[in-house]
């Protein structure tokens, strides 16, 4: 599937997660080169998501149509490139299209849907805050956009900076003439300063702008930090007259369209005392909670921080083991495995993560897999056994599996780690080593014999019977019980007793003496 235009960084995948379309521009910042696109696994191109991260992401997709997402590029011997994606669903032809926009710097975007990048990127740095990103913006502005519906009453949330994370129900006399015009644009700078300052945490405060709307702010704190207000506005009270003639003049003295500015006028909310009140109680209570969920956030943002040096050292202590190592959950479906685990079967991760033993192996060797694994979630402990593997190549390997049960926190099973040692080179030298034992015992035999053959001509008490008498002695011995390897040896030890008779005298081999 070709994507145009060039300059534009789309993505085109499909359910599995396949690559079936890229654009040039997205070629070049995933540093794909002239790589086949089927050659290409999104979850191949260190883009910094799981496989269940990608499966909820695209599931959202399916029902919404569209859905937005930030994660991060990580290159060789480079800092992360941050990613904005947006993503289409094209149920039609059951791809996603993903536009991926990068971004200059982690600190610029929203984190709180992936702390672990968030904090990937500033472990080594102090770490400053904004409002935006310790709180779900997108959430927050679906609640006030149902609250607004149900009663009317206008909200924004905006940090010091003067940043707004949330808005609804503003007015136009506001967003088209008071925010566009750069001296009534200062009216509304000024007096939200006014406005928000000194206020305490469960307090608000009202304040008639200078451009003669009425305004009300509460604070949100974190951790005892003013990180920005929500504000109530503009709206008149019911029991106020409006001085016409003021936003008349105003009107003149700025340029408005005066018509257009005074229905703007007329569209501006007018409540009650009791509402703004009861509302100002309502929009306190939602400040704290911010608070307290921001400040867990930070205190969760912290905890993966240390989880994901935890979790690094642990991935790169893995793949420095040249020792295949897998594990699985309790269904049996692979959750990863070591750069060894990945070298020996040929396979990348796509291969085989979010799959069982049955989608990546042979029937044979998967019922084998599987009954072992049965076996050892249903006695627990450890399993250790010999069996073959396969690479992709299709070359059996001869190896022996040591698996065990890790746990939950609940001491669970939560699933299984499996190594693998490969003991094919080792196999193939006793296979070596036996034929040359093998061909030892063989030359053994012979000279032997050759050696009683020779004695036998010299012998008159050994009749040349010692050949006769070896096999007795091997028959003899099989009757007794013993096996035939030791049958064998007592076969070939018995021409060498009667040789040692023929050599030395009578006397000297009977006398009670010796």
């Amino acid at each position: 599937m070709n994507v145009k235009p060039a300059d534009d960084r789309v993505m085109v995948i499909d359910d599995s997660g396949r690559v079936v379309g890229i654009s040039e521009a997205c070629r070049k910042l995933l540093e794909q080169g002239a790589k086949p696109i089927a050659a290409i696994n999104f979850l191949d191109l260190n883009l910094g998501l799981s496989l269940y991260q990608l499966r909820t992401y695209l599931e959202k997709m399916k029902k919404d149509q569209t859905f937005s997402f930030k994660t991060f590029l990580s290159q060789p011997d480079q800092d992360l490139i941050n990613l904005s994606v947006a993503g289409i669903h094209v149920p039609d032809m059951g791809v996603f299209v993903l536009h991926i926009n990068p971004e200059e710097q982690i600190r610029d975007a929203n984190q709180f849907g992936d702390p672990q990048r968030f904090y990937q990127y500033n472990r080594d740095r102090d770490k400053n805050y904004r409002l935006e990103d310790l709180m779900d913006a997108p959430l927050l502005q679906e609640i006030m956009d149902y609250f607004y519906d149900v009663t009317g009453i206008p909200v924004g949330i905006i940090d010091l900076d003067g940043r707004i994370i949330v808005q609804e129900g503003w007015q136009d006399i506001c967003t088209q003439f008071h925010r566009c015009h750069p001296e009534t644009l200062r009216n509304c700078l000024e007096s939200d300063c006014q406005l928000t300052q000194g206020i305490r945490i469960n307090q608000y405060r009202q304040y008639k702008c200078k451009n003669n709307l009425w305004d009300i702010a509460t604070p949100i704190y974190i951790n005892d930090q003013r990180m920005g207000h929500i504000f109530l506005g503009q709206f008149f009270y019911e029991d106020e007259p409006i001085d016409y003639d003021f936003f008349r003049n105003q009107a003149r003295r700025y340029g408005f369209d005066e018509a257009a500015y005074m229905k703007a006028l007329e569209q501006v909310p007018r409540f009650s005392r009791r509402q703004v009140d009861m509302s100002m109680r309502f929009y306190s209570k939602i400040a704290v909670y911010i608070s307290q969920l921001s400040f867990t956030n930070i205190k969760i943002n912290e905890t993966l921080d240390e989880l994901y040096n935890v979790l690094n050292f642990q991935t790169e202590l893995l793949d420095a083991i040249p020792t295949p190592i897998f594990y699985k959950n309790t269904e049996r479906v692979y959750l990863g495995g070591n750069q060894a685990f990945d070298d020996f079967l040929g396979l990348s991760p796509s291969d085989y993560v979010g799959k069982t033993t049955a989608d990546i192996s042979s029937s044979e060797y998967a019922t084998v897999y599987d009954q072992t694994d049965l076996e050892l979630l249903e006695k627990q402990g450890n399993q250790v056994y010999e069996y073959q593997a396969k690479t992709r190549s299709g070359t059996p390997k001869d190896v022996i599996f040591n698996k065990a049960l890790f746990r939950n926190l609940s001491g669970e099973p939560a699933g299984i780690i499996g190594v693998i040692q490969d003991i094919t080179e080792l196999k193939t030298a006793q296979k070596q080593l036996q034929q040359v034992n093998a061909e030892i015992i063989e030359t053994q035999k012979e000279v032997i014999y050759t050696l009683g053959q020779i004695i036998e001509t010299r012998s008159e008490e050994s009749a040349k019977h010692v050949i006769r008498v070896a096999e007795y002695a091997y028959l003899m011995g099989i009757e007794f019980g013993l096996d035939n390897d030791e049958a064998t040896l007592l076969k070939i030890a018995t021409p060498c007793t009667m040789s040692a008779r023929s050599v030395f005298p009578i006397t000297f081999s009977t006398n009670p003496a010796l």
